[in-house]
């Protein structure tokens, strides 16, 4: 089924087809359009369940659990929960949505595979590990304060197949990082928030929460 667009959630580049027409997957419309409208809910769950409990846990604020530690230390912890609402938050409207943890992708709906980054962090870029990526790439960002509630967060889906933007290479740390570039943004399917143009790269504008 292609995108449709008079869709009352997305807006895909403000329904202008360049370069050549693309076909959304059925499935990707479903995930996104429910992300879209529970994103502010998954925002509220870790706000003021999962962040509570945290630090209930720890039995230290959020601040002094990961005072010194840099912003990546606290994606590889965090992302893990989030990753529990947002599959939680999504299949409340699409019961099918699994998270999978495949290789190159974490999440399924049918026999669509979904790849999916969280980031805490307000630089333009997501990252991943050295294992080939499935085709769609849902971006999220969810930026907490100094005390770890989410003040604001974005949220897009891309076609990675089609993009000119690419996977850096791994190297020794078998990390790698992704940055959309400005060529590919009337390929990106906008959820939350908007890529506004830099000097190569986009940069998220943010919604508040």
């Amino acid at each position: 089924m292609g995108w449709h667009c008079h869709s009352s959630f997305l807006v895909y580049n403000k329904c202008i087809m360049k370069l050549r027409p693309m076909e959304i997957n059925k499935n990707i419309q479903l995930v996104a359009d429910a992300l879209q409208e529970q994103l502010p809910f998954i925002v509220k769950e870790w706000n003021e369940v999962s962040l509570p409990l945290m630090e209930k846990l720890y039995r230290k604020s959020f601040k002094n659990i990961f005072k010194n530690r840099q912003t990546q230390e606290k994606t590889k912890a965090i992302s893990p929960i989030i990753d529990e609402i947002i599959a939680e938050k999504i299949q409340e409207k699409v019961e099918e949505f699994t998270i999978t943890e495949g290789k190159g992708f974490d999440y399924t709906l049918n026999d669509t595979e979904i790849e999916w980054k969280n980031s805490l962090s307000e630089s333009n870029s997501w990252t991943g590990n050295g294992y080939r990526k499935t085709n769609w790439h849902f971006l999220c960002k969810f930026i907490p304060n100094e005390d770890g509630k989410i003040e604001k967060y974005f949220a897009c889906v891309v076609p990675y197949d089609m993009l000119d933007s690419n996977w850096s290479e791994t190297g020794n740390s078998n990390f790698s990082s992704l940055t959309i570039q400005n060529t590919d943004l009337h390929k990106v399917i906008q959820i939350a928030g908007h890529f506004k143009s830099a000097k190569k790269y986009l940069k998220p504008n943010y919604v508040s929460a």
